[in-house]
């Protein structure tokens, strides 16, 4: 049996592959039963291990929902060789041009490896967390799942220890602009209120005085 910070590790430092050492039921206490804090306590703790944030790693998306839908393709489609133009064509149900259904397809792909249930491309494969997450029945657990895998996402990581160490307002629009241009900060402002607002609902009490520290 794996240690309570070894499968924090395997969720939130390594590559927990299809192949790693992750079970699902581990998965699944560890999450409903860490709270957001304690996460983000470990993730300081380990600081030197994370992601830098960039350009390329701070989400764009349309539809959140299309989260369940991706990972449906990689895992139970069946498909041999799966590409960000096939995953925008099943998203994307309406008729538009292959650009589009590409970028459609790379957003929400990219959307899901931020919150660590793929691989980065050019992999297209769930990880372990993500084979658990997909096969989980039970809704108000996947939401609980859902939010906390946001903490994965580097941005929302570094925006959170800026405000642990000062109570200050803090604003991530400014924050983005150090890494986007100003009209793809705003195009982007919305996800980022929208992955802060899951996470806060479903967030210890510690945590929700970080959140709140943040302006859009």
């Amino acid at each position: 049996m794996m240690s309570y910070e070894d499968v924090l590790r395997g969720l939130f430092l390594d590559d927990a592959t299809p192949s790693g050492r992750l079970e699902p039921d581990q998965i699944r206490s560890t999450i409903v039963q860490t709270p957001v804090s304690e996460i983000v306590y470990f993730l300081q703790k380990h600081q030197d291990e994370l992601s830098d944030v960039s350009a390329k790693n701070i989400p764009q998306f349309s539809n959140i929902d299309e989260v369940d839908k991706v990972l449906s393709i990689i895992i139970d489609s069946g498909l041999d060789k799966v590409d960000f133009l096939l995953i925008g064509s099943y998203l994307k149900q309406d008729r538009a041009k292959d650009m589009a259904y590409r970028k459609y397809g790379e957003n929400h792909y990219k959307l899901c490896a931020q919150l660590g249930f793929v691989l980065n491309p050019p992999q297209f494969q769930a990880t372990r967390n993500g084979y658990a997450y997909h096969r989980e029945n039970d809704k108000a657990l996947k939401m609980i799942w859902f939010a906390k895998m946001i903490l994965h996402v580097p941005i929302v990581q570094q925006a959170i220890f800026k405000v642990m160490k000062d109570d200050t307002p803090f604003s991530i629009r400014e924050y983005m602009g150090v890494f986007l241009s100003k009209s793809t900060v705003i195009r982007r402002l919305s996800n980022m209120k929208k992955l802060f607002q899951i996470l806060n609902e479903y967030s210890d009490e510690i945590a929700r005085v970080w959140i709140t520290r943040i302006n859009f």
